[in-house]
């Protein structure tokens, strides 16, 4: 019974701040304090979530880039267009496309294509073809995403990367 009494004095003396941290007056006065604290600061150090003196959040360098072009067709039919995935820090040694999202007028042939699919492989550029069937005239947008296994030396790590390619159908008809 004290022990659901300390933690419910605990967490009625804590104070979140808006970007998601306890304040730091509130820890002092919890009877726990200085455990918090010391803990949530050695995990911020641990994780690299620590901040610039700027104020800004360094971003991670890209592992996985990917580009997605699609030809214009002149009437409605087949369209083919082309998903390049490049690995900016390492080798590719896995990567596979699905197709996320397409315009209303636009139907995938595929919903993914895998690694036995990819038209070039090299060490670090992958290159497939997607095949859409565009039902009538219009532009829109396609999605694509691209998972990938990126290593560098021995150690392997799974990337994630999405990439759009705008689709014009010859000229888009205006009600």
């Amino acid at each position: 019974m004290r022990r659901t009494r300390v933690i419910g004095v605990f967490i009625s003396f804590m104070t979140w701040l808006p970007d998601g941290r306890v304040s730091p007056a509130s820890i002092s006065r919890s009877p726990f304090g200085w455990r918090l604290g010391a803990t949530l600061f050695a995990t911020s150090i641990l994780t690299g979530a620590t901040r610039s003196l700027a104020g800004d959040v360094v971003p991670a360098p890209e592992v996985l880039r990917a580009s997605f072009v699609c030809e214009p067709l002149a009437a409605p039919g087949r369209l083919r267009c082309d998903v390049e995935a490049r690995g900016n820090k390492g080798s590719l040694q896995w990567a596979d496309v699905e197709v996320v999202q397409v315009a209303p007028f636009i139907v995938p042939l595929r919903g993914r294509v895998g690694p036995r699919d990819a038209a070039t492989r090299e060490d670090t550029l992958w290159r497939w073809s997607l095949g859409l069937l565009a039902r009538a005239r219009a532009t829109g947008d396609v999605t694509v995403r691209v998972r990938a296994v990126v290593c560098e030396g021995a150690i392997c790590t799974p990337e994630l990367t999405f990439a759009t390619a705008h689709v014009t159908v010859g000229r888009p008809v205006t009600p």
